[in-house]
């Protein structure tokens, strides 16, 4: 044991991978506020709507209505305000503070959007995950390179990465036997679909 929590004290996941994961997480919800319409993926005036209280199950989400940012504001600012959130987050400065502010901004997306794939709720969960290795990252910027040398944090900051990895085998082992019970996967038909 005591050999683990010493590799796991001098191995540090503090490198540019890390900023490169961030960037691209950040990118691809950006990605997703510029090019979609804010009335066709998170109508504001849905909220008051039967379908979307039993889509969203009012008596769950209601204590987040107050911490979600689009629910805040009007959806015009909050769209403003959630760009300039991930433009930080991608830039890569200060990952103690924009880890958090991610996270906050994945949960409102995730809360609020009416049009929900997979890649938003993976999104969700991986910045929740990244959260411990932003919070123990000692660096200003995440694009420079790690400071070398033993530390406790490196403990914390490897279990939240053996988690992210755990998390990644799951969802992919998921997508593998989900596909075999199809009748077009099974046939080989899919793949034409796909092409």
């Amino acid at each position: 044991m005591r050999q683990l929590i010493e590799r796991l004290k001098n191995k540090s996941v503090h490198t540019e991978k890390l900023a490169i994961v961030r960037f691209l997480l950040g990118l691809s919800m950006l990605l997703t506020l510029l090019f979609n319409d804010m009335s066709v993926v998170a109508n504001h005036n849905y909220t008051h709507l039967k379908r979307y209280r039993a889509k969203h199950n009012e008596q769950v989400y209601a204590p987040f209505k107050k911490t979600d940012v689009f629910m805040m504001m009007s959806p015009e600012k909050a769209k403003v305000v959630v760009i300039i959130i991930l433009l930080c987050v991608m830039s890569g400065f200060v990952p103690q503070i924009t880890g958090v502010l991610h996270v906050w901004v994945c949960f409102s997306m995730h809360n609020y959007f009416l049009i929900l794939n997979g890649g938003d709720q993976i999104a969700l969960l991986l910045s929740v995950l990244l959260l411990p290795i932003c919070l123990t990252d000692p660096r200003l910027n995440q694009w420079r390179r790690p400071v070398p040398g033993p530390s406790r944090t490196n403990i914390f900051a490897n279990v939240a990465m053996f988690a992210i990895q755990v998390q990644a085998a799951i969802v992919y082992l998921d997508g593998g036997v989900s596909k075999l019970f199809v009748k077009e996967w099974q046939e080989g038909t899919a793949v034409y679909y796909f092409t």
